[in-house]
């Protein structure tokens, strides 16, 4: 079992940090979770997302974090070719309750720039980045014994199948 899998949910390590006593590890009053079942955790409470498609739209903007995302892009990711009549007024919809969501949460929030929307984060809040950073680590690790550690790690973000109940 890699070290990530030992640790609470809300805490993050930064991969190429040292082991053991000088271990750097941030703590994180948020998780959002996309390689399994989409879930968000603030210090460690699971918070109800809601239905299918709301999870969907979470999931869309958590996958480009800190990047715009058009609502063309959602509506075409969310519902692909069969979008509803009003899908512009249901993507307001359900992006108005992911805000009211994670309202309390520091650090976070979804704003609408010219681009799109934005879901702003940490990163190393998203298991798919942590799980990006410990291959990216990994691969350029000084020794076998650490890539293989790291490469560990980076399994553990995994919980399942990626986005499981949204692509149902």
């Amino acid at each position: 079992i890699g070290v990530m899998a030992m640790r609470p949910a809300f805490v993050r390590r930064m991969p190429g940090a040292t082991r053991g006593f000088g271990e750097r590890c941030i703590p994180m009053g948020i998780d959002f979770q996309i390689l399994g079942e989409v879930e968000v955790r603030v210090q460690g409470r699971s918070l109800d997302i809601g239905h299918a498609r709301r999870r969907s739209v979470l999931a869309c903007l958590l996958v480009d974090v800190n990047r715009p995302v058009s609502a063309d892009q959602l509506i075409d990711r969310v519902w692909a070719d069969d979008p509803p009549h009003r899908a512009r007024n249901a993507l307001a919809a359900y992006i108005s309750r992911i805000r009211q969501l994670l309202a309390g949460v520091d650090g976070v929030r979804i704003v609408r720039e010219p681009g799109g929307y934005v879901l702003k984060a940490v990163t190393a809040s998203v298991d798919l980045y942590v799980f990006r950073q410990c291959v990216a680590a990994a691969r350029a690790a000084a020794t076998p014994t650490q890539a293989a550690s790291l490469f560990d790690e980076a399994l553990a973000c995994w919980r399942g199948e990626p986005l499981a109940a949204v692509l149902r």
